[in-house]
């Protein structure tokens, strides 16, 4: 299930010109594609379509923050990073656009050139000699190299050590080349490579100091902005380095315009609603139906005070569902699953629950045209699956694979048949009904506990634990 929606102050019409940021071939390149130098959309020197290089830089943009950070550092393990320190203090190798139509390209942030070898193992990254770090120290290939050992520090982040785990080796070739190599053939990895935040080694790498705590009240980073004031759980306010190195490079020309941006924390969603009405700071992103429904309405829009928007967009977006924790048994079975799956009535719920501004996922890719799988599997698709299926059997790819369209089991049938299919498939399963209604089979009750994310949502899984148990299953 997927929700796009977006308040934003009408004083802001420029807001958007921050958009975030982000054998060897013959010939290094600007630029990477997940589908070779024609994949990408923007020249040398060419500013993102959604820029104004003509912006004028200055003012203030006050945001909101939900939840109290606790450090400035973007990638220790322990804390609460605070918000605008990963894409505006520090910077990434590469950057790319917010354009819907090029999710699979990147662009020279730190680095001038690429080279990708041709078969995508090794890559050497070309170093901007002007790059610096907001302290004034040069950035070089010694950064590069120690932001990838950082990885190995029991402090830093496991889940990037997980992310960047198939990069083998970072090679300095001198003071501002380097060559990644990888560990295994991955269409990715290039591109993947490019998103590791380069930390300066004179100040994350001294003698004596841990990456964690001693860090926590420090950002040096190369990026357009730098810390100028913060409370931990109260505030944080970034300001525009004038003398920032990478102004002048095409992908930032346009972007970064606001000489401050100030997030103020709130640590509940009701104050920072009504903190935002009161025009306390100057953008809203809405995550709740029944807020943007509801409680975003009346005088304060009619009269043209906030604009009330939805944002169309076809990036992978993120989703809300039930995801079943196959280490239980239960959930071994795909007749199981396919009727606890059925079970929920995504109409009723999206029409009670939902203020009907809902979409039900297909697929991952559901969001983009280009990724989402389209009716039945064919050409190379199918040769894939057929071949999968004769590798791994017809319990990791079964029939239906190749007969049904994707979609969730149930999909588009009303409800009562859906019910009466799931109790048909829990039948010939072998669970069956007790005195009490709940199946159960071999001595094992059909039973499972649901983890909530958030006590919000148990409006909205009671509804769905009454289905539940009116087709035998105890939740």
């Amino acid at each position: 299930m997927m929700k796009k929606h977006l308040l934003i102050s009408l004083s802001l019409a420029f807001l958007w010109a921050l958009a975030s940021s982000p054998g060897h071939s013959a010939e290094a390149a600007y630029g990477l594609s997940l589908y070779g130098p024609s994949g990408l959309k923007y020249q040398p020197g060419q500013p993102y379509v959604y820029a104004n290089p003509q912006a004028p830089k200055g003012g203030r943009l006050v945001l909101s923050d939900f939840g109290a950070f606790t450090k400035l550092n973007p990638a220790s393990l322990k804390g609460v990073p605070a918000p605008g320190i990963a894409g505006l203090v520090f910077q990434t190798p590469m950057d790319s656009s917010a354009d819907d139509d090029e999710p699979f390209s990147q662009y020279g942030n730190l680095v001038e050139k690429v080279e990708l070898a041709d078969d995508r193992m090794s890559m050497i990254y070309h170093i901007y000699k002007n790059a610096r770090f907001s302290d004034g120290h040069p950035i070089t290939a010694d950064d590069f190299v120690f932001s990838f050992d950082l990885l190995q520090d029991p402090e830093y982040h496991p889940i990037y050590k997980q992310y960047f785990k198939d990069i083998k080796t970072v090679e300095k070739l001198d003071s501002h080349r380097v060559r990644y190599t990888f560990s295994i053939y991955n269409q990715e990895l290039p591109l993947i490579t490019g998103q590791m935040t380069i930390f300066p080694k004179h100040v994350y790498g001294q003698n004596g100091k841990k990456f964690g705590a001693d860090f926590d009240a420090l950002a040096v980073g190369s990026g357009p902005y730098t810390v100028e004031k913060y409370a931990f759980g109260k505030y944080i306010t970034l300001k525009r380095n004038p003398n920032w190195w990478g102004k002048d490079i095409g992908i930032n020309r346009g972007r970064y315009n606001f000489d401050r941006i100030t997030w103020k924390v709130f640590l509940d969603p009701v104050a920072q609603r009504e903190a935002f009405k009161g025009g306390e700071y100057d953008a809203h992103m809405v995550n709740s139906s029944r807020d943007w429904a509801l409680d975003f309405q009346g005088d304060f829009v009619k009269k043209g005070y906030y604009l009330r928007e939805k944002v169309p967009h076809n990036r992978i977006a993120g989703m809300q569902g039930f995801a079943m924790n196959m280490r239980n048994p239960i959930f071994q079975s795909r007749k199981v699953r396919a009727a606890i799956a059925m079970t929920y009535n995504f109409d009723w719920s999206n029409k009670n629950l939902f203020y009907n501004q809902y979409t039900r996922n297909d697929c991952y890719f559901d969001n983009n045209p280009e990724m989402k799988a389209q009716g039945l599997p064919q050409g190379e698709v199918l040769k894939m699956l057929t071949n999968l299926r004769q590798k791994y059997g017809k319990k990791y790819v079964p029939k239906t694979v190749f007969t049904k369209p994707v979609g969730a089991p149930g999909q588009g049938t009303p409800f009562e048949n859906n019910l009466a299919l799931a109790n048909k498939l829990l039948d010939s399963a072998g669970w069956q009904r007790g005195s009490d209604g709940i199946r159960s089979k071999n001595g094992q009750r059909l039973a499972f506990d649901l983890l909530l994310a958030s006590p919000a949502f148990q409006r909205i899984t009671e509804p769905y634990k009454n289905n539940l148990k009116s087709i035998g299953v105890e939740v």
